[in-house]
């Protein structure tokens, strides 16, 4: 495979995504777009991943999150970027109220920007 080939990088990160291979799929896609920059489906990727990266959601709500419990610290646990916390054990995450915070903290970020969608959730896990 031709390495500056967008196509054959992108169908290649589909097939394996096909495959139920999320993070897989996703690096092979970034390694993609570092060959060939300009391919549409690729850059258009590229830009979804990177609105998920940490740390965009806790920037973006922060105004409106203040009162709420800080997030947990998260580790990488694959170099596409999937992510998990470091906390283990039977606990729960949050607590009832927590959770009821977290949810209204991002309906009132929902509804800021037009309420909620699903054209950039393609397949994800």
């Amino acid at each position: 495979m031709d390495p500056a080939d967008g196509d054959a990088a992108h169908k290649v990160g589909t097939a394996l995504l096909g495959q139920g291979r999320w993070a897989a799929a996703h690096a092979a896609w970034r390694r993609g777009v570092e060959a060939a920059p300009l391919h549409p489906d690729l850059s258009a990727q590229a830009a979804k991943d990177a609105a998920y990266r940490p740390g965009i959601v806790q920037h973006t709500l922060s105004a409106m999150t203040s009162s709420l419990p800080q997030p947990l610290p998260f580790e990488t646990l694959h170099p596409a970027g999937v992510w998990s916390s470091t906390t283990t054990g039977a606990m729960p995450l949050l607590n009832e109220a927590e959770c009821t915070a977290w949810v209204a903290a991002a309906e009132a970020a929902a509804a800021a920007r037009g309420g909620w969608t699903t054209s950039r959730h393609y397949a994800v896990p």
